[in-house]
């Protein structure tokens, strides 16, 4: 018995491959920032194991590594892992291209 399967897309996005590395990364920042948060809301040690992506994002995206805008990263971290919901997959995917959109746009300021 032969099985055949249609690739659809290796895409999430639909977007060049660097794009989709970068949201990918954004999109497990986001998803381990959450969990840490979790975690140490009932008492872990979230510094110990936490994710910390932005450097590479940022590199990937085009930016001057400083010390502002890793602080910007910081703050549009802090408010799209609020919305995170662990169980959907695509609801993070989207907070991720909206954080990238956000990002991009400071840029260009």
């Amino acid at each position: 018995m032969k099985i055949e399967m249609q690739k659809v897309s290796d895409s999430f996005f639909q977007l060049s491959s660097q794009k989709e590395v970068t949201l990918f990364l954004i999109r497990k920042e986001l998803e381990g920032t959450k969990f840490m948060d979790d975690l140490a809301s009932v008492g872990f040690d979230r510094f110990r194991y936490d994710p910390n992506l932005a450097n590479v994002i940022l590199a990937l995206m085009g930016f001057e590594i400083t010390e502002s805008i890793q602080d910007l990263f910081c703050k549009i971290l802090a408010k799209y892992t609020e919305k995170v919901e662990l169980e959907s997959i695509e609801s993070t995917n989207e907070l991720a291209l909206q954080f990238y959109i956000e990002l991009s746009q400071n840029k260009e300021s």
